[in-house]
C-alpha cells in the first residue's frame, strides 16, 4: 500500500474522461524482453516529455512501452474506471502494483480500452505495457473515462477531424463510380485496360473509404488495416495501375524498353510487399 501523492488520481472526480499524461511516467524496454518486476526497478520519466508520443517512428515500432500512474479511489464502494492508452496496440498489458505487479485479467472487455476495478479506499499503483503495430500513426495518451461516459468518449474520438473524414468519403464515392463505369466497360468490351483500371479504383476505394471509416476507432481490424492492410492495397492498386498503362498503351509492342521498366518495377513493389508481409 502507498500514501497519495500531488500526482494520485481520484477516480471518484472523473465524471467524463479525464487526460492524465501529466500524471503519467514513461519507461521504455528498448529490448522488449523485461517483466514488470524488471520494469519496475527502472527510471521512468514523464510522458508529457517524450516528444514522439503523438506518433511512434518507425525505428521505436518494436518496444515495448510502461506507462505508470497512481489511483485511488476514496469512495465508501467499490468503483470502475476505464483507461484509453492511445492507439494501435497489438497488446495492452494492465497490472496493479502490490507486493510485485499482478495482471489485471478480465479487463479487455472493450478493444482498445481497460477496465480497471478499484475497491473502496484502494490506493493502487497502475502499470501499463503497449505493445504497438507496425503503423507511425500509433501514439500514446492515457486518458481515464467514467463507465457512462464511455460510448460519448468514442463517439467523440471518432468524429476528431470530421471534415477529413468526409473528404475521404467523398472520394470514396468518386472512386465507387470509376470503379461502376470501368467495370461496365470491361464486360461491353472485355479489354484487359478496362480490368485493370477497375481494380485499380477498386483498392484505391477500400483504402481511402477503410481509412476513413476507421480513424480513431480501436477494434482489431483497426490494427489490421493501420499495421498491414492499407500497404497491401496500395501496393496492388499500384501493380494494377501500372498493368493499366502498359495495356492502355500497348508498351510490349510501342515502347519495349519501357514495358521492361514497368515490368521490373511491378517485381520490385511485390518484392517489398513479400519484405514487409
Amino acid at each position: 500500500q502507498f500514501a497519495p501523492t500531488d500526482s494520485t488520481i481520484h477516480i471518484t472526480i472523473v465524471t467524463d474522461s479525464t487526460n492524465i499524461i501529466g500524471a503519467t511516467t514513461l519507461f521504455i524496454d528498448k529490448t522488449a524482453t523485461l517483466v514488470p518486476d524488471e520494469v519496475l526497478q527502472k527510471p521512468f520519466t514523464p510522458l508529457k516529455d517524450f516528444k514522439y508520443r503523438r506518433m511512434i517512428p518507425p525505428g521505436m515500432i518494436s518496444y515495448h512501452f510502461y506507462v505508470k500512474f497512481n489511483l485511488f479511489n476514496s469512495a465508501d464502494t467499490t468503483r470502475t474506471i476505464y483507461l484509453y492508452p492511445g492507439a494501435l496496440f497489438n497488446k495492452i498489458s494492465i497490472y496493479k502494483i502490490k507486493q510485485q505487479a499482478e495482471l489485471i485479467t478480465g479487463a479487455d472487455v472493450i478493444s482498445g480500452y481497460r477496465k480497471i476495478t478499484m475497491a473502496a479506499g484502494e490506493h493502487a499503483v497502475i502499470l501499463v505495457c503497449l505493445q504497438l503495430v507496425k503503423s507511425e500513426t500509433a501514439f500514446i495518451a492515457t486518458h481515464l473515462i467514467a463507465p457512462g461516459y464511455l460510448e460519448i468518449f468514442k463517439l467523440i474520438l471518432s468524429n476528431y477531424h470530421l471534415e477529413i473524414k468526409i473528404f475521404g468519403f467523398v472520394i470514396s464515392g468518386i472512386l465507387l463510380m470509376m470503379i461502376l463505369f470501368m467495370g461496365t466497360n470491361y464486360l461491353l468490351s472485355y479489354k484487359r485496360e478496362f480490368l485493370y483500371n477497375s481494380l485499380y479504383s477498386f483498392c484505391m476505394f477500400l483504402l481511402i473509404f477503410l481509412n476513413s471509416y476507421l480513424a480513431k476507432t480501436t477494434t482489431p481490424f483497426t490494427n489490421f488495416f493501420m499495421s498491414y492492410f492499407d500497404f497491401f492495397l496500395l501496393v496492388i492498386g499500384t501493380v494494377c495501375y501500372i498493368s493499366f498503362t502498359r495495356s492502355f498503351l500497348n508498351t510490349a509492342v510501342n515502347y519495349q524498353f519501357l514495358n521492361r521498366i514497368l515490368k521490373y518495377g511491378q517485381g520490385f513493389i511485390l518484392l517489398m510487399l513479400c519484405i514487409f508481409s
